[in-house]
């Protein structure tokens, strides 16, 4: 199996409570100069969730109060094209526990 995203990587998890065998490769030996990737997405997020798993790989990550904005850039050396403002995973929280 080629995990591509970090979704990918369950597999091997889930196939495991199966009792199958599964191995995960990943192309590259080493990490590249910036990542592809820092973070997972909201549908990643909620199977790691469902599995017991997010609390414990957000841990590893950023820490929760860090700003979630996308910038859409051409050069790390430009102005970026756009910036799209998104809450921390504590402001999202705050706002959810609010919602209900």
């Amino acid at each position: 199996m080629l995990a591509r995203d970090p979704s990918a990587l369950l597999w091997p998890l889930i196939s495991g409570y199966a009792a199958y065998v599964a191995s995960c490769l990943k192309k590259k030996l080493e990490p590249q100069f910036l990542p592809k990737m820092e973070r997972c997405n909201a549908r990643s997020m909620e199977m790691f969730r469902r599995i017991g798993l997010a609390d414990e790989l957000r841990s590893a990550g950023l820490t929760t109060d860090s700003a979630m904005d996308v910038y859409i850039i051409l050069a790390m050396t430009r102005a970026p094209l756009l910036h799209l403002k998104y809450p921390s995973v504590d402001m999202a929280r705050e706002q959810t526990s609010q919602d209900q």
